[in-house]
């Protein structure tokens, strides 16, 4: 290291300028300089670091920065080099034994490359791990709160229902409707009959892309997880059935019998409840 500082340093001097003034031009601090100069690696904080300077510095100095570096690494294991002034100004740096360099080259798969691919091994994993939990219907955590959308599972409607004729126009095709001997809040498997028991909520949901619901019938939670597309679900209660979605656009509604269309925009969060009377009407999340 110190046959590399006076490398340098004959060749600033041949140059004609101080280190404050190599400072100036290449940004690099005057203490880094000297240390290279004066053979002081412990004042850089890694070999890498070191090697940066070492480069930076020999090109402005106008010498090859290749063999110097060269020599850094094999400090222990090369013979003296030679600095010879070459055309235009410019120095060139010499290796009495170039052999030497080629028997001790590091090799090329180091432990940069070791950790970069084990890095990119556990991303790969990681991805492939997310992608089979949204296939099998399993929902990792979610983006929004649901106590900030007031979804409890024993919150109970507290605004007055809309009259059911209020109800929206048909947007879609009617869907079919539940057999009137199914138990409030149990889910059914078969298309729905065209009768509704009075007193009766049944809402009905059919997902056209793939979509996360959350549904709480009379205080309980009825059901939770991904609808995929085309698939059909049907739930009955007495008191009230509250419906959250994280895609809006992703299902097709219907309440007792009548079509609502969609509840909203592709990705859209929204939340429904309805009671036998009809829809109640949404209340403002509050600002937190």
């Amino acid at each position: 290291m110190r046959e590399l500082g006076q490398i340098l340093q004959e060749a600033r001097e041949a140059k004609g300028v101080t280190l404050e003034e190599v400072e100036s031009a290449t940004h690099m601090r005057v203490k880094f300089l000297r240390a290279l100069e004066q053979g002081q690696p412990e004042v850089f904080l890694t070999p890498l670091q070191l090697r940066g300077f070492l480069r930076n510095y020999a090109t402005y100095l106008g010498l090859d920065p290749e063999p110097l570096l060269e020599r850094y690494i094999l400090t222990n294991g090369s013979k003296p080099v030679q600095v010879q002034p070459g055309t235009n100004g410019e120095w060139r740096v010499l290796f009495r034994h170039p052999a030497d360099i080629s028997r001790h080259r590091p090799s090329l798969l180091s432990w940069d490359l070791l950790i970069s691919v084990i890095i990119l091994a556990a991303v790969a994993g990681f991805v492939l791990w997310y992608g089979s939990q949204l296939l099998n219907g399993t929902m990792p955590n979610l983006p929004f709160n649901l106590d900030a959308l007031g979804l409890a599972p024993a919150a109970t409607a507290t605004s007055a229902p809309f009259p059911a004729g209020a109800a929206p126009q048909p947007t879609a095709e009617s869907l079919p409707t539940a057999s009137p001997s199914a138990e409030p809040g149990q889910e059914a498997t078969n298309p729905p009959a065209a009768s509704i028991p009075p007193g009766v909520a049944q809402l009905d949901v059919t997902a056209t892309e793939r979509t996360w619901v959350r549904v709480v019938v009379d205080g309980a939670v009825a059901f939770e997880g991904l609808l995929m597309p085309e698939e059909h679900r049907t739930w009955q209660g007495q008191q009230n059935i509250q419906l959250l979605t994280g895609n809006a656009a992703g299902l097709t509604v219907s309440f007792n019998g009548r079509p609502l269309g969609t509840l909203g925009t592709r990705g859209q969060v929204v939340q429904r409840t309805w009671t036998p009377a009809g829809e109640v009407a949404p209340t403002a999340t509050p600002a937190r």
